[in-house]
């Protein structure tokens, strides 16, 4: 995804209005957007009233793009997504996956090295090695980089997801 590139998640959210929605999330220290992409079905429950049958929906949260040589989660995150969305109807197990489970993809997760090609941000920091050992929730972690901070927010705010896959390769 060159620069221009990057509004392919946007196609997808102007043709799934009803299933997905972006928010920025943050700016790296260059001030570029960061965002997220939240995947949720807008599925009318006809059993919700029968309590044995009222079970949250998974929530999985997907971050791609920590160091600028990892292309390839990038790509097929996205193409899995294009999948999700547009061929759902005619596979049964993307259908599961599309009306039974949250989706939150945050897919630059660190978008100034995805064109530059390097690991750390614009200042020289590697951000997979940014984050606190232990991840505290009063704290506000101003002395971390403002990519680990945006991130920090949304492990703050999705403390609660069943997974949190960080797409490496």
């Amino acid at each position: 995804f060159p620069s221009h590139d990057r509004d392919k998640y946007d196609e997808l959210v102007n043709e799934f209005p009803d299933y997905i929605k972006k928010e920025e999330i943050g700016e790296t220290i260059l001030g570029t957007k960061m965002y997220k992409y939240t995947f949720i079905p807008n599925v009318v429950d006809v059993r919700s009233s029968a309590e044995e049958f009222n079970i949250p929906k998974p929530k999985i949260v997907i971050s791609t793009s920590t160091h600028g040589s990892e292309k390839a989660p990038v790509y097929s995150t996205y193409n899995f997504f294009k999948k999700l969305c547009r061929d759902c109807k005619d596979d049964e197990q993307l259908a599961y996956l599309r009306f039974n489970v949250d989706f939150v993809l945050i897919p630059f997760f660190n978008p100034d090295v995805f064109n530059a090609h390097t690991i750390g941000n614009s200042a020289g920091v590697d951000i997979n090695r940014d984050f606190p050992r232990v991840l505290n929730h009063d704290e506000s972690y101003e002395d971390r980089e403002k990519e680990t901070q945006a991130i920090i927010g949304q492990m703050k705010e999705y403390a609660n997801a069943d997974f949190w896959i960080d797409f490496h390769v």
